[in-house]
């Protein structure tokens, strides 16, 4: 697989034509191989069109796919991917796997889309939404979401998982140019995160006759924190990518 591509890269002669069939025919050789239960209809949904160097992180999307729909009863996958709108889906997923560079993120479109088979309370424009939702937010801003997804104590343990994106950081006069960089990036994850309907402020409880506290930086009514909203619970659900969750659901 590995030779076949690079000759598809550092071969300049030919016309485009044939260069064209040289990539389809590696992109299905590499998802036949790596995803032998989808592959066979995966390789059909994909084009010559994919970028050589993006022909990667197709292969291995497919296999990740490939991987949960072995949970699924008899042909459950083989029935839907023929669906019109379940190929639709498809082919969005693909465009995001293309861009894909992490693991963690093939990982969430392999678990939205077998969720979609599994759960059949949504409907086709409902899951693209989801889908869309999934590829306006970074990997950061997906931790983040799941953060404020947990309670406290999860919160803790979940934190000191990913100690570079939930350590406090001090924001003083004299802090380091480079703390107060990365301290207005994680505000933009959790701005952005409002913005698409994913989290919202949460507010203490104010008694009748008592006046709210203002937070001194922004000027703003101070709230407690964030929180998940329903939305992005739902989110959070479509990507679970528990295979143990994903067999519960199909049976």
């Amino acid at each position: 697989m590995t030779k076949a591509l690079s000759i598809i890269k550092t071969d300049e002669s030919g016309d485009l034509e044939t260069k064209r069939e040289d990539v389809a025919a590696a992109v299905v050789r590499g998802i036949l191989g790596a995803a032998p239960v989808v592959g066979p209809m995966l390789s059909e949904a994909i084009t010559a069109t994919i970028p050589n160097q993006k022909i990667d992180r197709i292969i291995a999307f497919a296999k990740e796919l490939d991987d949960r729909v072995r949970y699924l009863e008899g042909d459950t996958f083989k029935l839907k991917v023929k669906d019109e709108e379940f190929t639709d889906l498809l082919d969005d997923a693909f465009l995001q796997a293309s861009r894909a560079i992490s693991p963690e993120r093939r990982g969430y479109l392999a678990a939205l889309l077998v969720n979609s088979i599994t759960n059949e309370q949504l409907s086709h424009i409902e899951e693209k939404k989801l889908l869309s939702l999934l590829g306006e937010l970074n990997d950061a801003e997906i931790l983040t979401l799941k953060f404020y997804s947990l309670r406290s104590n999860e919160r803790r343990q979940f934190a000191a998982l990913h100690e570079d994106l939930f350590k406090p950081i001090r924001r003083t006069f004299t802090s380091p140019q480079i703390d107060l960089d990365r301290a207005a990036l994680h505000d933009s994850y959790r701005s952005k995160l409002v913005e698409v309907g994913l989290l919202d402020l949460d507010y203490k409880r104010v008694q009748k006759g008592e006046l709210p506290d203002f937070d001194e930086r922004t000027g703003r009514i101070k709230a407690n924190g964030y929180k998940a909203t329903s939305l992005g619970r739902l989110l959070l659900r479509s990507i679970d990518q528990n295979p143990a969750n994903s067999r519960e659901a199909a049976t």
